[in-house]
C-alpha cells in the first residue's frame, strides 16, 4: 500500500484501516523533517475484528501494540530536509492487525514534518502459517492450537511458507527424560531434558518427577560414547550418595528401577539419592519405601534382607544385628529375650538353655558365678549351696572327716592335723590341742618330754631344747638357771678358779683373766684390778713390779699417760734417767729425732720456734738475722736469695702485700711508673701498656678499648668509628651517615637521594618513591611537596602535570603507579601507595581512597592475628592527604636475639651486658618486644641477690636502657596498658640494678638514664640534712644528656635539676634510697601525653611555638564544640623514680624539679587564633600508674607562675615515679572576649549611673534626709567604690604580669583584699536595703530604730573587715625544699589581683556570703513583692497601669537587693551551654546594677524629679494646707491603712519617713 504526497501534522496521528485482517511482517515509513530526526516516529497496530486467534499476541482487547524499530536503522539518520526511511518490525506469525496508527513523537518544534509514503508488508491472516509451537489441520491461521505437553514444533524456524499440521511427540523409551510444557519449549524443534534424578511418566508428559518410593533413578551408559552419563558402576549403599550423571541424554537407558534386595528409598529426601541400606538392626519393608526394626529375640542377617531368630541359649534386643549368650554369670534363657539365674546349687548347661546340679565336694550360693570346690576342711553333697566344716580334732580327707593321730591336733575346718609345736607333746589321738614341757626339761618327741643334760638349763615351760650356760657361768641344782663366777675368778670346765699374779678380772662371769694393761702391775692372785707405777717409772716385763725410765725418755704419771716410759718427741729432750718430763728446744734450735738428750742450732737464713723439729727458711719477701723471727719486706720490696735482706721490685713489676711473695710482672693493659710498686695501674679505656709495662700508650684512631686494664685495642666494627686516639668505645655513625669499613676514624655522609634513620649502619638507603634528599647526610627523606613527585633515590622532585584527575592520569601514563598516585593524591580523595619500614617490619601500603584502611600483619610476630598494623587514609583541614599509622605490634628482628641472651648461662655478666648494649644500640629499631626481652635479661643477671654487679656492668646496662628510652616504641592507645606493664618491669629492674651495684653513693650515668644507690653507712653519702641534690650544667645539650649530671655538693641554683628532701614527720632525715633519673617518658607510655615537637636544634622558644602549633589543628576541629576541652599534656622534667628503704610511718617526700623547657610566664595567655581563642600552660606534679598506663595528678604542686623555669615543688607522702607535666589547654573561646568587653561596657555605664545618683542626691538636703535615702546613698557609695576598683585594675595589673602591680606581690595582695572587702561591704548594704524595705513595706509599725545609721554603718563596714585578712594569711603558705623557697598563693588568683576561683577561700569567704545574702534578700523580696502585688489602685489609674507599676517595682526591688547574684551560683555547673547562658545573665544583671540604682533612685522617683524640676524652674512647687493633714498625722493609723498607703505610692516605694 502506497501513500503519495500525503502530509501529517506534528500533533495529529495518521491512521490506516486495512480492508481485511492481515498478518504483518513490517511497516516502512518514508518522511522528511527540516529540523528534527525522523527517529521520533512511532508505529502501533491493533486487531479490531470480532474473532481472535489464540496464537496471536494481541488476541485480547482492542489496545494498540507497538512494533519495534530495527536496530541498525535507529542510528542511521539522514540530514534534515532529506527523505529517509524507517522500518518497524512485527514478530512474524504473531501479530494480526485491522488498524495501523502512525504518530509523530517529537516536541513540536519542527516547522515541516512530511510523511511521504507508508509501506505495509504482510499477508492475509488466513494465509499466514501458524507461529512456532502451534499447529492446525492445514498449517495456516484457521484455528492454530498450541502443541500439547510432551510434543513440539518440528520446524527449525518460522518462514512464510513453513507449515505445521501436527506436533512431534517426545520419545520417552528407553530414556524417560524428554518433555515439553512451556510455550518456548513447544516452539523449539526438540524436546527438553529432565534434570538429573527426574523422569517423565506416561501419564504426565509435561512434568518431570522423582522416582517413586522404593525405586531409584537408573541410567545405562553408552559403552562407546559415555559422554556425561557417568552413572557409577558400583554404588555405595551405606549413605545417600548424590547421583553423578551430568548429561542424561548421553545415556542409553534412563528409567526408575526397583531398589535392590536389602535396600530402600523413602518418598522424601534429597532428589539425587540412590536406594540405600537400612540402619543396623532394620530391614526394608515390602514396598521398600522404609525400614522395619528387628524384634527382640531376632537379628538382622548379613544380607540385610530379613530378621532371623536367635540360636538357643542366646538373646537379642529390638534392632539388633546379632545375638549373644547371657552375659551375667549363672544365667540362662528359654525365650531368647530374657536371662534368668539358676537355683542355688546349680549352674547353666553348656548350651545355656537349662540348669544342672553342682557335683559333691562343690557348692554355688545364689549370686555366685559358678560351682566352686569346698574349701580345705569342708565337705558337701551334690546340689548344695554351701559346704560343711569338719570338727575340732578331725580333718577332711576325700570329702570325709577323720580323727587326728597322737602327736597332732586340729581346731576344725581343716584338711590336715597340725603336729605339736615347739616344747609341746600329745600322747592321745583325736585331740584339739598339745601340752607344754615343764621348766628344767625339754621335748624329746611329739609324745613325751626329758630332763636337761649336764651343763644346760631351761627356765621356761614348753621348750624343745635346754640352753648351755654361758662361759663364766654354771647351772643351779634344778637346772632352771645359770650362776656367774665372781670377780677375780674365771670359769674352767664348769668350775670357778682365782686369777694369777700379773693378771686380774674386774667382771663376774669371766672365762679368762686379763693381763695388766701397759704401764700397770699386780703382785697378788685373785686381783680385780691393776696398779700404776710412780712418775719416772714403768712396769717390768711380767708386770709384777716397777723400774725407772732411761735418759731421753720420760713418764709423767698423768691420767693421759699409758704408764710406760715414752721417748721425748722430736723438738725436745731429757738429760737424766727417771725423768717425768721432756724439755722443748729453744728458739733458734731444733731436734729432728725422738728420744734425744740435747738440741742443735739453726743454719743462717732459717728460723725456728720453741720445740722445733726443723728450721724453716724465711719466705720470699721476708728476711732473718737471729734465726728466731722472719721480718716482712715492705710493699713493693722482695727478699734477696739467702733471705738475709730486702731489695726493691723492678719497674714493670709489683708486690701488693707486705711479707711473703715475689714481685710479679704487670699483666697486659697494666703498668708501673717506677720501681718499688705496690700495684700495677690499669691503663684507662682507650690506652694499653707498652712492652715493658712501664707506661700506657693510646689506642690509634679507628680502634677502642672499653674496659680499664684490658690488654688490647679493638677495631671499630662496620658502622662505627672513633674520631681520634684513646677512644674507650666506638661511636655509632649518627643517622644520616654510614661507614662500610671496620677500624675507621670517621663516618661518611649519605649521598644525595639517600638517607639513614638508624645509628651504627654500614650503608645508606635510597629514598623511596615520592621522597627525596637534596642535601648530603640526611637522616630522613623529605616527602615531595604538594603537586610534585620523585622516583626512588631522587635528590629533587618533579612537578606533577596540571589538570583534572583524568588529565593527570593520562599525562602520567607509563610512569610507575606510585608516582602517578602521588600526583592524584595531591588532587585529593586518595592516598598513594607507599612502603613503610620500621622496627616492626616492612609494610607495603597500597593505594587507598579517603576513609578506607588496610590491616597488615606484623612481620616478626609469627602471624599472630592480634598483632597487626592499621593504615588509614585521612585528610587534614587543609585537605592534604596522609596515611595514619597505628601499630599493634610487639616483636622486632632483634627480639629473639635478646631473649636468647637471657637464657645464655655460659657467659659472664659483663659479656651479657656488653652484648645487650650492642643489640639495643640501633634506637630506630627497638620495639616493645625488645623492652620485654631486656627485662628478662636483667632478671637473669639479678637472680643471685648476693652477687653484686660491677660498675662497668651497670654502665652497659644503663646504656642499653638508655637506648630503649631513645626509641619510639609506637605504642597504640589500645596497647598502652599492656605496654606499660612491659615497660614498668624494665624500670623496676633498673632500680634493682642500682641496688645490686657494688658502687654505693656514686652516680652511674648514661645519656638517658642515671642511677644512684644511697647508703648512709657506706662511706660518705651525698645526702646532707635529708636532701639529695642533682645538677646538670645549663649548657649540657639543653639539659637532655645525663652523662654530665652530678650529685651532692652545693651546685648553683640554675644548674640544679632535682632536689630530693626526705622527712620523718616535719623533720628532715637522711634515709637510704635508690634514685633513677630518666630523660624521657618512653618507658611510661600514656596516649594522653603528647610529644613536644622539637629536635636537637630546637630551643625553648621554638618548642613553645611548636606546642601552640600542635594545638591549633585541634582547636579548629573543636571550634564551636563547647562540650570538649582541647588539652595536651607534655612531660616537662626528668622522670624521677625514688625508692626509699623502710620509710617511717609519717614519711614525707618533697621534690624540687627543674622543667626541661622554659615556657616563660605561665600567666601569659598566648593567642593562637584571630577569633580570641587562647592557650594557657600550667604545671602539674604527677605520678605514673602502670596498671592504667596513665600519668595521674599527684602531690601538691607549688611554683612561681611568673618564673616557672625556676622550678616546681612536688610535696608528696609516698615514693614512686614522679614527673612534672606541662598541661597546655584552651582557656577562652570566642565568647570569653565578648563577655569581657560586655562587662567593661556595662560596668562603665553602671559606674556612671552611680556617680549621677550621688550628684542628684547629695546636694539636696530635703532628698537625703529620709532613712531610705541615707541607706541608698551608703549603698551607692560602696557599690561605686567596688566597681571603680574592678574597672581600673587593668591600668595597674596585667594577666601577663607586665603591669605596675606584679601578680602575687604584696601590692597585688593588698589590692585583692580591698576588692574582696568592698564587695563584702556591698553585700551587707544589700541586706540592709532588704531589711529596710521589710520594715517600711511589711512591718510598718514598730520599724523605728534608734541611731540606725551608726548601727548600719558599723555592720556594713565592720563585719567584712577581718574576712580578707583571714583569707590571705590563712591560705598563703611558704614551702621550702632545700635551698628553694616558693609561696603557695591559695588566696590570690593566677591572672588577676582577686580571690583564686574554685578555691576554698573563694567558696568560703566570697561565694558563701553571696549565698547567705541571696537567701536573706530572697525572703525580703518575697515579702515585699507580696505587698506590692496586694497594693490597691488609688482609683484614678487603670488596672493595666497598676500592673505595670507593680512589675516595675518588683524588678527594681529584685535588682537593688542583689538577687541577680543568684545566677552566679550556677556558672560552675558542668553543662557548657547552660553555663554560658548563666554567665551572660549574670553579667547583664550585676554589671548594670548601678544603672538600675540610678533609674529607681532618681529617674523613677517622683520626689527627686519634682525637686530638681522645681529647682531649675521647670515646674512650680505644689502647696497644700496642713491643718487637717497635720491633725491626721498625729492620729494613729492602722497597719492596713499604712500598708495600703505605702503600696499605692508605687513610684516612690523607697521613700519613707525616718
Amino acid at each position: 500500500m502506497n501513500l503519495e504526497n500525503g502530509a501529517v501534522s506534528g500533533s495529529a496521528p495518521f491512521t490506516i484501516d486495512l480492508a481485511e485482517k492481515m498478518g504483518i511482517f513490517k511497516i516502512i515509513i518514508y518522511a522528511t523533517s527540516t529540523t528534527e530526526s525522523i527517529a521520533n516516529w512511532k508505529v502501533t497496530i491493533k486487531d479490531t475484528s470480532s474473532t481472535k486467534d489464540a496464537a496471536q499476541y494481541n488476541e485480547v482487547g482492542d489496545t494498540y501494540t507497538g512494533c519495534t524499530v530495527d536496530g541498525d536503522e535507529a542510528s542511521t539518520i539522514s540530514p534534515a530536509g532529506q527523505l529517509d526511511s524507517y522500518t518497524f518490525s512485527c514478530t512474524p506469525g504473531k501479530f494480526a492487525a485491522t488498524h495501523v496508527k502512525i504518530e509523530w513523537m517529537g516536541d513540536g518544534s519542527a516547522t515541516a514534518v512530511t510523511l511521504a509514503e507508508v509501506v505495509i508488508v504482510g499477508k492475509t491472516w488466513e494465509s499466514y502459517p501458524c507461529p512456532l509451537g502451534y499447529h492446525s489441520a492445514n498449517g495456516y491461521h484457521s484455528g492454530c492450537t498450541l502443541c500439547s505437553d510432551g510434543s513440539h514444533d518440528s520446524r527449525a524456524s518460522y518462514t512464510h511458507n513453513g507449515l505445521n499440521t501436527g506436533c512431534t511427540q517426545c520419545v520417552i523409551s528407553p530414556k524417560a527424560i524428554f518433555y515439553t510444557s512451556t510455550d518456548e519449549q513447544k516452539a523449539a524443534n526438540q524436546c527438553a531434558v529432565c534434570p538429573v534424578a527426574q523422569i517423565i511418566q506416561s501419564g504426565n508428559l509435561g512434568t518431570c518427577v522423582q522416582c517413586q518410593a522404593g525405586k531409584e533413578y537408573n541410567a545405562v551408559p553408552n559403552s562407546s560414547t559415555p559422554g556425561g552419563c557417568d552413572y557409577p558402576a558400583t554404588i555405595d549403599r551405606t549413605t545417600a550418595t548424590a547421583i553423578a550423571v551430568t548429561t542424561p541424554a548421553d545415556c542409553d537407558t534412563v528409567n526408575c528401577a526397583d531398589c535392590p534386595a536389602g535396600t530402600y528409598r523413602p518418598s522424601t529426601g534429597a532428589d539425587n539419592e540412590f536406594c540405600r541400606h537400612c540402619p543396623d538392626g532394620s530391614v526394608p519393608g515390602s514396598a521398600k519405601d522404609g525400614c522395619d526394626q528387628c524384634a527382640a529375640g531376632q537379628y538382622q542377617n548379613t544380607a540385610r534382607t530379613e530378621c532371623e531368630a536367635c540360636d538357643a541359649g542366646t538373646i537379642s534386643t529390638a534392632g539388633a544385628t546379632g545375638c549373644a549368650q547371657c552375659t551375667e554369670p549363672a544365667h540362662y534363657t528359654t525365650d531368647r529375650i530374657n536371662c534368668n539365674e539358676c537355683a542355688a546349687g546349680s549352674v547353666p548347661t553348656s548350651v545355656g538353655d537349662d540348669c544342672e546340679q553342682c557335683v559333691a565336694g562343690t557348692k554355688r550360693a545364689a549370686g555366685e558365678d559358678a560351682c566352686t570346690d569346698c574349701a580345705s576342711g569342708y565337705r558337701s553333697d551334690a546340689g548344695q549351696a554351701e559346704c560343711v566344716a569338719c570338727g575340732a580334732g578331725t580333718r577332711e580327707e576325700n570329702n570325709e572327716c577323720v580323727d587326728c593321730l597322737a602327736g597332732t591336733y586340729s581346731l576344725g575346718s581343716t584338711d590336715t592335723c597340725t603336729p605339736c609345736g615347739s616344747g609341746h607333746v600329745q600322747p592321745l589321738s583325736g585331740q584339739s590341742e598339745c601340752n607344754p614341757c615343764e621348766a628344767g626339761s625339754r621335748k624329746t618327741s611329739d609324745t613325751e618330754c626329758g630332763e636337761c643334760p649336764a651343763g644346760e638349763v631351761q627356765p621356761d615351760v614348753g621348750r624343745d631344747v635346754c640352753v648351755a650356760c654361758a662361759a663364766g657361768s654354771i647351772p643351779n641344782d634344778n637346772r632352771t638357771e645359770c650362776e656367774e663366777c665372781p670377780a677375780g675368778h674365771k670359769e674352767v670346765s664348769n668350775e670357778c678358779v682365782q686369777c694369777e699374779a700379773g693378771t686380774y678380772q674386774d667382771t663376774p662371769g669371766a672365762t679368762t683373766c686379763v693381763t695388766c694393761p701397759t704401764g700397770q702391775f699386780t703382785n697378788q692372785p685373785g686381783a680385780t684390778e691393776c696398779n700404776r707405777c710412780e712418775s719416772g717409772e714403768e712396769p717390768n716385763s711380767d708386770k709384777t713390779d716397777c723400774v725407772p725410765c732411761v735418759a731421753g725418755y720420760y713418764q709423767d704419771g698423768s691420767d693421759g699417760s699409758d704408764g710406760t716410759c715414752q721417748s721425748c718427741d722430736a723438738g725436745s729432750f731429757s738429760e737424766t734417767s727417771g725423768s717425768d718430763t721432756c724439755t722443748p728446744c729453744s728458739p733458734g734450735q731444733y731436734q729432728d729425732t725422738a728420744g734425744q738428750d740435747s738440741c742443735s742450732p739453726c743454719q743462717a737464713g732459717h728460723i725456728s720456734a720453741t720445740g722445733a723439729t726443723v728450721c724453716t727458711q724465711c719466705d720470699e719477701g721476708t728476711k732473718t738475722q737471729d734465726g728466731i723471727q722472719c721480718e716482712s719486706c715492705g710493699i713493693g720490696r722482695k727478699s734477696n736469695d739467702d733471705r738475709t735482706d730486702c731489695v726493691e721490685c723492678e719497674a714493670g713489676t709489683y708486690k701488693e702485700v707486705e711479707g711473703a711473695g715475689d714481685c710479679l710482672p704487670c699483666s697486659d693493659g697494666h703498668y708501673t711508673s717506677g720501681p718499688a710498686a705496690s700495684e700495677c695501674l690499669p691503663c684507662q679505656p682507650g690506652r694499653i701498656s707498652n712492652d715493658d709495662k712501664t707506661d700506657c700508650v693510646n689506642c690509634g684512631p679507628g680502634k677502642y678499648k672499653n674496659v680499664a686494664g684490658a690488654g688490647e685495642c679493638i677495631d671499630c666494627s662496620i658502622g662505627h668509628y672513633t674520631p681520634g686516639p684513646a677512644a674507650s668505645k666506638c661511636l655509632p655513625c649518627e643517622p644520616g651517615t654510614y661507614q662500610d669499613s671496620a677500624g675507621q676514624s670517621a663516618c661518611e655522609l649519605c649521598r644525595l637521594g639517600s638517607f639513614q634513620d638508624q645509628t651504627g649502619q654500614g650503608s645508606c638507603s635510597p629514598c623511596i618513591e615520592n621522597y627525596y634528599t637534596d642535601q648530603t647526610g640526611q637522616r630522613v627523606c623529605k616527602r615531595c611537596p604538594k603537586d610534585t613527585y620523585a622516583a626512588g633515590g631522587s635528590s629533587a622532585c618533579d612537578d606533577c602535570p596540571t589538570g583534572t584527575r583524568e588529565e593527570v592520569e593520562l599525562a602520567m601514563n607509563g610512569q610507575p603507579d606510585a608516582l602517578k598516585e602521588k600526583c592524584l593524591m595531591d588532587i585529593g580523595g586518595i592516598c598513594a601507595s607507599t612502603v613503610i619500614t620500621n622496627q616492626y617490619g616492612t609494610f607495603t601500603v597500597p593505594r587507598m581512597d579517603e576513609g578506607s584502611h588496610i590491616t597488615i600483619p606484623c612481620e616478626y610476630d609469627d602471624n599472630n592475628p592480634e598483632k597487626y598494623a592499621n593504615f588509614t587514609c585521612k585528610s587534614r583541614p587543609d585537605m592534604e592527604m596522609y596515611v595514619l599509622e597505628v601499630y599493634h605490634c610487639f616483636n622486632t628482628q632483634n627480639t629473639d636475639n635478646i631473649k636468647q641472651l637471657a637464657d645464655d648461662e655460659n657467659i659472664s655478666d659483663q659479656e651479657k651486658a656488653d652484648q645487650l648494649e650492642e643489640l639495643t644500640s640501633n634506637t630506630a629499631r627497638n620495639g616493645l618486644g625488645d623492652v620485654e626481652a631486656v627485662s628478662n635479661v636483667l632478671d637473669s643477671m639479678l637472680e643471685d641477690e648476693d652477687e653484686e654487679l660491677t660498675e662497668d656492668v651497670t654502665v652497659s646496662i644503663l646504656n642499653s636502657v638508655s637506648n630503649l628510652v631513645s626509641s619510639d616504641l609506637k605504642v597504640s592507645e589500645g596497647d598502652a596498658t599492656s605496654a606499660s606493664n612491659v615497660s614498668d618491669s624494665v624500670v623496676t629492674q633498673v632500680v634493682k640494678v642500682a641496688q645490686n651495684t657494688e658502687v654505693k653513693n656514686t652516680m652511674i650515668k648514661s645519656p638517658k638514664v642515671a642511677v644512684i644507690d644511697v647508703k648512709k653507712d657506706a662511706g660518705a653519702p651525698p645526702t646532707s640534712g635529708g636532701t639529695l641534690t642533682f645538677s646538670l650544667p645549663t649548657d649540657s645539650d639543653s639539659n637532655q644528656d645525663l652523662t654530665g649530671c652530678q650529685v651532692g655538693g652545693e651546685p648553683e641554683k640554675e644548674n640544679t635539676i632535682l632536689l630530693i628532701e626526705t622527712k620523718d614527720s616535719d623533720e628532715n632525715k637522711d634515709m637510704d634510697m635508690t634514685v633513677v633519673l630518666i630523660t624521657d617518658s618512653t618507658l611510661m607510655p600514656d596516649t594522653a601525653i603528647s610529644i613536644v615537637p622539637q629536635d636537637d636544634t630546637t630551643d625553648d622558644k621554638d618548642a613553645v611555638g611548636n606546642i601552640l602549633k600542635d594545638l591549633e589543628s585541634e582547636l579548629e576541629v573543636k571550634d564551636g564544640e563547647d562540650s570538649d576541652k582541647v588539652e595536651k599534656k607534655y612531660v616537662n622534667s626528668f622522670i624521677t623514680e625514688v625508692k626509699i628503704d623502710s620509710p617511717p610511718e609519717d614519711f614525707k617526700l618533697n621534690l624540687f624539679m627543674k622543667p626541661k623547657i622554659d615556657i616563660g610566664n605561665t600567666n601569659t595567655s598566648l593567642s593562637t587564633k584571630e577569633d580570641g581563642k587562647r592557650v594557657q600552660v600550667v604545671y602539674l606534679c604527677a605520678k605514673y600508674d602502670p596498671s592504667t598506663a596513665k600519668w595521674v595528678k599527684d602531690c601538691q604542686t607549688v611554683y612561681d607562675q611568673a618564673k616557672p623555669s625556676d622550678g616546681v615543688l612536688c610535696l608528696c607522702s609516698h615514693n614512686t615515679s614522679f614527673a612534672v607535666l606541662m598541661s597546655a589547654y584552651e582557656i577562652d573561646r570566642g565568647y570569653a572576649q565578648v563577655q569581657s568587653y560586655l562587662t567593661y561596657v556595662l560596668l562603665g555605664a553602671s559606674t556612671l549611673g552611680l556617680l549621677l545618683t550621688l550628684v542628684f542626691l547629695l546636694p539636696a538636703k530635703a532628698l537625703r534626709s529620709t532613712r531610705s535615702a541615707k541607706i541608698n546613698i551608703c549603698f551607692t557609695i560602696a557599690l561605686l567604690l567596688a566597681s571603680l576598683m574592678f574597672l581600673i585594675q587593668d591600668a595597674f595589673i596585667s594577666a601577663d604580669d607586665t603591669g605596675i602591680i606584679k601578680l602575687k606581690s604584696t601590692a597585688c595582695a593588698v589590692y585583692a583584699m580591698i576588692q574582696h572587702y568592698l564587695w563584702l561591704v556591698v553585700f551587707v548594704w544589700m541586706v540592709v536595703e532588704g531589711f529596710l524595705m521589710y520594715l517600711s513595706l511589711v512591718q510598718v509599725f514598730g520599724s523605728h530604730i534608734s541611731k540606725y545609721m551608726l548601727k548600719f554603718n558599723l555592720a556594713a563596714w565592720g563585719i567584712p573587715l577581718p574576712i580578707p585578712f583571714i583569707g590571705y594569711f590563712v591560705f598563703t603558705k611558704t614551702h621550702t625544699v632545700g635551698s628553694f623557697t616558693f609561696t603557695d598563693h591559695g588566696y590570690l588568683a593566677d591572672t588577676m589581683c582577686f580571690l583564686k576561683p574554685e578555691s576554698i577561700p573563694f567558696y568560703a569567704l566570697f561565694l558563701a556570703p553571696i549565698v547567705l545574702v541571696i537567701i536573706i534578700n530572697i525572703v525580703f523580696f518575697v515579702l515585699v513583692a507580696k505587698v506590692i502585688k496586694n497594693s490597691k489602685s488609688s482609683g484614678n489609674i487603670s488596672d493595666q497601669e497598676q500592673v505595670l507599676r507593680q512589675l516595675k517595682a518588683a524588678v527594681g526591688v529584685m535588682v537593688l537587693l542583689g538577687t541577680g547574684w543568684f545566677f552566679g551560683i550556677f556558672m560552675s555547673v558542668p553543662a557548657p551551654q547552660f553555663q554560658v547562658a548563666m554567665q551572660y545573665l549574670f553579667i547583664l544583671l550585676n554589671s548594670t546594677q548601678g544603672v538600675f540604682v540610678f533609674l529607681f533612685y532618681i529617674v523613677l522617683n517622683d520626689q527627686v524629679k519634682t525637686h530638681w524640676l522645681v529647682k531649675v524652674g521647670l515646674q512650680e512647687e505644689k502647696r497644700t494646707t496642713t491643718s487637717s493633714s497635720a491633725a491626721a498625722g498625729k492620729t494613729a493609723a492602722t497597719k492596713a491603712t499604712a500598708v495600703s498607703s505605702s503600696a499605692n505610692q508605687v513610684d516612690n516605694i523607697y521613700e519613707n519617713a525616718a
